[in-house]
């Protein structure tokens, strides 16, 4: 990836150096396969923040399956746990399963 190209993915993800989030949980978060691809270079994918989240449990709790397919193709390790015990299937479960209120 160019110079270029790196500047504008960190740009357009940013960082978070308070909660520890690389580019990728940015990425993660705004569903941008794309920018994960570009990030490629950055780092490694399985990166944990504060919260020891990677970016694929980041991608599950925002139901970001463009994000999630991207860091399946990167090797993100889907049995990473975060600080709670819980992996990004857990989170992927959870998101898509709860239901509102009085629903069957």
């Amino acid at each position: 990836m160019s110079d270029r190209s790196k500047l504008l993915t960190n740009r357009r993800c940013g960082t978070e150096p308070l909660n520890g989030d690389s580019v990728f949980h940015k990425c993660a978060r705004t569903n941008s396969a794309t920018r994960i691809d570009n990030a490629v270079s950055t780092g490694p994918v399985n990166v944990t923040n504060n919260r020891q989240e990677t970016a694929l449990i980041v991608a599950a709790q925002h139901k970001a399956c463009r994000a999630m397919a991207a860091l399946f193709r990167l090797g993100a390790e889907i049995n990473l746990q975060d600080k709670e015990g819980n992996t990004a299937l857990h989170y992927a479960v959870w998101t898509v399963s709860v239901m509102p209120r009085g629903g069957n």
